[in-house]
């Protein structure tokens, strides 16, 4: 299933991006759960055109 959002949201984009990106957008939409710590920070974030467009995921 990873690889077909990949595909569609994110053409051109590495699937362990992809779900870095899902599980960021997770944890922004649930704060109390975030564990201590979990924190990613990666460079290539700012290459994906639309990162909140994967939040509708987890709506």
């Amino acid at each position: 299933m990873l690889d077909e959002i990949a595909a569609q949201e994110y053409p051109g984009q590495p699937e362990a991006l992809v779900a870095l990106l899902m599980a960021n957008a997770w944890v922004s939409r649930h704060p109390p759960m975030m564990p201590a710590g979990l924190v990613i920070v990666l460079p290539e974030l700012a290459t994906v055109k639309e990162p909140q467009a994967m939040l509708r995921l987890f709506d």
